[in-house]
């Protein structure tokens, strides 16, 4: 049965909750007789429509008896359709219909298609309770095209809804899936909490239809988490009844059934059209525990089990007569006439068989069914039309237009051009100069680098060179002039393999630099060591290692600047060693040298690693040297001092 589904445009949903209440009813007191207290009216009427029938038909009377008092017409067909609502939900349908009617005639008066496509919306739900599915049909398809015109999705997804229902009621379940689906799609991209649970409800009902039990139960809990979030309890009554029939375990749906009844008799809501359902089908369960002879489920005796399922019975089809559900009574009618002839009573039996048989003809005879495909029918080529009228429009305004729209076009092409053009062109100018800035950026630090290197590895042997120079020029022995002219020639080679070596950095920081890497002997590289630095406290162990894949200028660079650093470190101490190993770890081979010095602090060492040291530091720059080429290379570089227990610098080489 359609949820009657009150829609006005200027009215808020409020949570439930005394305090606010309070607020409202003190704001009522002091209110001035304006548009402002009749909404304040309508407000409380929202708080109390699902929890106090009688407190909300109460405040409606006020609400209405104050709008006619201002004569504010919005405010009176709002009233009349909240008036309309509280009659519906106590089932006297022919009061909430002439409402609904008065509310109609005057939102077709003053020309407001929100109000009328809410009212129309209300009216169809109406006629469909009472299963009056021609009117049902017709009102909620004129209340669809006013909401699709007025483009307000609220309205659309209600009416679409109730209209799923409509087919569903009279077994078109693959039309009420379908507009299901719509309002269902429309609900979830608009994130219409209430209305996405409503959607959700009937498309359980489609699965149920369809024998999909599973799927059913599934979306019914999602309708039902959907209610808890938006403290609707009408409706998750609704939801327990649903699943009542669904599950398929007799206490489940005993319990659901029970839980249902219990929430519509707290909420005043037994003229409900679920709830009077739910009477309906909890006497199918008691009859089915004596059909199928289920046992561990109480009552446990067939006589009370067959009491209970006529008990209920008679409430259902009194209430169904009560509120004229024509449809409901087809439906139960029958059932109580099969449970008669289960007791014996096969006059009663057949009295009750005629009735629904009667009545079910005329509620569902084939031409109310063409009536109804007709109306939908109708309804399609109506929006077609309406299609064509405003595709015509548009086209006469489009041709009257044209002629301007490309001159305007082209003017603003030409103008468009000339800026892109001229930005494209700025944009192009701008990067050149971010690159170039970079780069003399790039420049300058390498050669700040640069001169702090020639700085470190030039000036000793420099010095050196010109020390022995002056020697040799006061020395006048020949065999002393001899010595002095080796050690001379020696340190001229010195320095020359040393400018090769700062080259040979520089080289590493240009772009697209690639290193030649190749096999070489590692008995080569200490034999250069020892070559350039001639000195007994250099001890070299190769261990299991006899060749590495690097690139022998570089490594060859790094172990000299390694040694000769710690070979300072040692020079002051009698015990002094600096030990080069070799060991093979994994992929990679591992190249340390160790000495016996003072050691470094952590600090320290990151000082002398940091970039920012070789351009600023006089001396000790050996090891940013060893950075740099060793990253050219790429060489991995583990340091380990503590002050007082030398230096381990751990060179690790990748083999490929």
């Amino acid at each position: 049965m359609s949820r009657l589904c009150i829609l006005l445009i200027f009215l808020t949903r409020f949570a439930l909750g005394q305090s606010k209440v309070d607020s409202l009813q003190m704001e009522l007191l002091t209110a001035k007789d304006d548009t402002n207290k009749t909404r304040l009216y309508y407000r409380l009427w929202q708080i109390h429509r699902n929890v106090d029938l009688e407190k909300a038909s109460k405040i409606a009377d006020e609400g209405l008896a104050h709008a006619k008092k201002i004569k504010w017409d919005k405010g009176i067909a709002a009233f009349y359709t909240s008036k309309a609502e509280d009659f519906g939900n106590s089932r006297q349908l022919d009061s909430a219909e002439h409402y609904l009617k008065e509310a109609i005639k005057i939102y077709e008066r003053i020309d407001f298609p929100k109000g009328l496509a809410g009212a129309l919306t209300n009216l169809s739900a109406q006629y469909g309770n009472s299963s009056d599915f021609i009117r049902a049909t017709e009102y909620g398809f004129k209340a669809l095209y006013i909401a699709q015109e007025i483009r307000d999705t609220s309205y659309i997804v209600i009416a679409t809804s109730n209209l799923s229902k409509y087919f569903y009621d009279h077994s078109d379940f693959g039309k009420a899936k379908e507009y299901a689906n719509r309002a269902h799609k429309l609900a979830t991209e608009a994130d219409l909490g209430e209305q996405i649970g409503e959607t959700l409800t009937m498309l359980a009902m489609c699965a149920a239809a369809e024998k999909d039990t599973l799927g059913s139960i599934e979306m019914y809990k999602k309708a039902l988490q959907i209610y808890e979030e938006w403290e609707l309890p009408r409706e998750k009554a609704s939801v327990y009844a649903n699943l009542g029939v669904l599950y398929s375990d007799y206490a489940k749906k005993i319990e659901y059934s029970k839980k249902a009844r219990d929430m519509f008799l707290e909420l005043d809501l037994e003229k409900y059209p679920v709830a009077i359902s739910n009477y309906g089908n909890m006497a199918v369960d008691y009859f089915n525990l004596v059909r199928f002879d289920v046992k561990d489920i109480p009552p446990f005796g067939t006589k009370e089990r067959l009491n209970l399922a006529e008990e209920n019975l008679k409430k259902c089809i009194q209430l169904l007569r009560e509120t004229g559900d024509a449809g409901g009574l087809v439906h139960f009618l029958k059932l109580y006439g099969e449970l008669e002839e289960y007791k014996g009573n096969y006059k009663g039996a057949i009295d009750l068989y005629k009735e629904s048989f009667t009545l079910g003809d005329s509620l569902y005879s084939q031409e109310h069914k063409n009536r109804i495909a007709r109306l939908e029918s109708e309804k399609t080529i109506e929006e077609k039309n309406r299609e064509i009228e405003i595709q015509q429009l548009e086209l006469s305004n489009a041709q009257r237009t044209r002629a301007a729209l490309i001159g305007g076009a082209a003017l603003l092409f030409v103008i468009g051009a000339l800026l892109f053009y001229q930005n494209r062109m700025r944009a192009k100018s701008n990067e050149a100069l971010k690159a170039l800035n970079q780069q003399l950026a790039e420049a300058n630090q390498i050669k700040a680098r640069f001169f702090g290197i020639l700085s470190h590895d030039l000036r000793s042997p420099v010095a050196s060179l010109i020390h022995f120079l002056q020697l040799q020029r006061e020395v006048s022995d020949l065999k002393n002039s001899e010595h002095l002219h080796g050690i001379i020639t020696d340190s001229a080679e010195n320095l020359l393999e040393t400018m090769e070596s700062v080259l040979l950095w520089s080289k590493s920081q240009m772009d697209h630099f690639v290193p030649q890497k190749r096999e070489v002997q590692l008995a080569d590289l200490y034999a250069y060591i020892r070559k350039n630095l001639t000195s007994d406290r250099i001890s070299c162990d190769s261990g299991n290692v006899e060749q590495i894949f690097t690139d022998p200028d570089y490594l060859q660079v790094i172990m000299l600047n390694l040694s000769s650093n710690a070979l300072k470190a040692v020079q002051k101490q009698e015990d002094g060693m600096v030990v080069w190993d070799a060991s093979l770890e994994g992929d990679e081979v591992l190249l340390s040298v160790k000495d016996n010095g003072p050691g470094m602090s952590a600090e320290q060492i990151e000082t002398l690693f940091s970039k920012e040291t070789i351009i600023s530091a006089k001396k000790g720059l050996g090891l940013p040297i060893v950075r740099d080429l060793a990253e050219a290379i790429g060489c991995r570089l583990k340091v380990e001092s503590k002050i007082g227990e030398g230096m381990v610098v751990c060179l690790y080489l990748k083999q490929e």
